[in-house]
């Protein structure tokens, strides 16, 4: 698996930012930026602390 660019992960993190911030749960969150970017489910937790700060 190749690993993101921080361009990549910028806009999954903005993502996952805005489901949280419309109140999804991080699982439902992890589910539908894996399904969006067509990632494994398997997400690193920092991308929730990133997210929330």
């Amino acid at each position: 698996m190749k690993r993101a660019h921080k361009q990549e992960m910028d806009a999954r993190t903005s993502k996952a930012a805005e489901l949280l911030a419309k109140g999804h749960s991080a699982t439902n969150v992890t589910s539908q930026v894996a399904e969006i970017y067509e990632i494994s489910r398997v997400i690193h937790p920092s991308i929730f602390i990133h997210a929330k700060g």
